[in-house]
């Protein structure tokens, strides 16, 4: 399974001693098997304006694999937005997962609820 990495996830892979079942996740999935969406790099700078080396340093970890919201995701994200289905960010992570065929990894599974996106949990309570 190929799986699109949210912000939540991102930033719980940024401090690994603290969330070592998540890095666990990651790693039994492969890295070439790991996406971004771009709109994650704004969602996580909007957070934290000082950890531009930080995305800049992702950007390189996922070579070719950092996917652009381009016209068919704004497509998918319009009809997402029209219904309500999400609030603006999560509805673009899932409506690149939908173009692409991918399952959203989260640790915060209710932000895709009703997106029709398919979601990993990636919380070790939940899971």
């Amino acid at each position: 399974m190929d799986l699109l990495l949210d912000r939540s996830v991102l930033l719980g892979v940024r401090t690994p001693e603290r969330c070592p079942e998540l890095a666990e996740v990651l790693r039994r999935h492969g890295h070439r098997r790991l996406f971004l969406p771009a709109t994650v790099l704004g969602e996580l700078l909007a957070e934290r304006p000082d950890e531009t080396l930080w995305a800049e340093q992702l950007e390189l970890r996922f070579p070719g694999r950092v996917l652009p919201a381009d016209a068919a995701v704004a497509r998918a994200w319009g009809a997402l937005a029209a219904t309500g289905a999400a609030d603006p960010l999560a509805g673009l992570t899932a409506a690149t997962a939908l173009v692409h065929g991918l399952t959203v990894l989260t640790a915060e599974p209710g932000r895709y609820a009703g997106t029709g996106a398919p979601v990993l949990d990636a919380s070790p309570a939940r899971r």
